[in-house]
């Protein structure tokens, strides 16, 4: 279940949530289980965070950093995630049905049970490679 003030401090503005990441980089940001469809979050520090079984369809996590996050279970489907580092995340059982993944780095991310159904993937980084 989310921390209550993490998820506060998310829905504020991603200008708040960014500062609050710098000030507190010992601190892992809890947002499992989180509703946050349609949230608008490109540029979001959200790495090392935990999302397992988020609602974030429909999102906008744009340049979003979502390196080392845990992302297991969580539903994704129609999101834009242009450019967004996912690298080393644990993307388990994630669905990415209708997502904008052009551009991704998810080098290093746990695939396993990965939905991709219709996702967009030109650019997309999956090895070292590429």
């Amino acid at each position: 279940m989310a921390n209550a003030v993490h998820l506060s401090l998310l829905k504020q503005s991603v200008d708040v949530w960014n500062q609050w990441r710098q000030e507190h980089p010992e601190i892992q940001a809890d947002l499992s289980g989180a509703h946050l469809v349609r949230i608008r979050l490109s540029g979001a520090n959200l790495k090392g965070a935990k999302l397992s079984d988020a609602n974030l369809r429909l999102g906008r996590l744009i340049a979003a950093d979502l390196s080392g996050a845990d992302l297991s279970g969580a539903d994704l489907r129609g999101a834009d995630l242009y450019m967004a580092n996912l690298t080393r995340a644990n993307l388990k059982h994630t669905r990415f049905n209708g997502a904008d993944l052009r551009g991704a780095d998810l080098r290093g991310a746990l695939l396993s049970g990965m939905s991709l159904e219709g996702a967009i993937l030109r650019g997309a980084l999956f090895s070292d490679n590429e």
